[in-house]
């Protein structure tokens, strides 16, 4: 018959205590090592989205400095005909002039991973965002060095077959920027005011 009672100085009932305690111990721990790490990713969603949406804001100026010019161009080329096409255009042209778009707190934001702790629709969108931006770089750049090699070679008549399809190109890329560029501030704003955890200073 087994005898329940003190053995060695301890009861059961302080064993049992002493096992409890442990395992909370070793419970709480890992539950407050957990929520210090979801409050440091937390930190930095907050930080990179506060930081992302500085950048768009002043990307979004950037652009629309230069947007007026090259749908000034667009008109004139469309309005023009034959050879009238490359002297009208040269009596506005002031280079192509590509807007001066960032990219450094989207890239920070990459690098520390907290894009990885946004939800899905807040960083597909800024994603696509940045995409965006990406395209219209690389576009300038192609037809920037189009443009040098036909004025090189005083290609005048393809220089005029073009210009048309290049600045439509650049004007429609910038009017879809735009958009996506409301589109996440918006939903910035939204996020803000649903969870009521970013401040966003202006």
């Amino acid at each position: 018959m087994i005898k329940i009672g003190r053995r060695n100085g301890f009861s059961l009932p302080d064993l049992f205590l002493e096992v409890v305690s442990i395992v909370f111990g070793i419970l709480f721990a890992l539950w407050l090592n957990g929520w210090q790490t979801d409050r440091q990713h937390e930190h930095s969603v907050q930080k990179s989205l506060r930081n992302i949406r500085t950048e768009i804001r002043n990307n979004r100026k950037n652009l629309s400095r230069v947007f007026p010019y090259h749908q000034t161009c667009l008109r004139t080329i469309s309005d023009s005909h034959g050879e009238a096409v490359v002297e009208n255009f040269f009596s506005i042209w002031r280079g192509l002039r590509p807007p001066i778009l960032h990219r450094s707190a989207y890239e920070t934001a990459h690098e520390v991973q907290a894009l990885a702790y946004m939800d899905y629709e807040t960083a597909s969108a800024i994603s696509l965002l940045y995409s965006r931006q990406e395209f219209i770089f690389q576009l300038m750049r192609m037809y920037a060095q189009v443009f040098i090699s036909d004025l090189n070679r005083s290609d005048a008549r393809r220089l005029a077959i073009t210009l048309q399809p290049a600045f439509s190109d650049i004007v429609q890329a910038e009017q879809e920027l735009a958009t996506q560029y409301q589109k996440v501030l918006i939903l910035l704003d939204q996020l803000q005011q649903k969870n009521g955890i970013i401040s966003f200073s202006h």
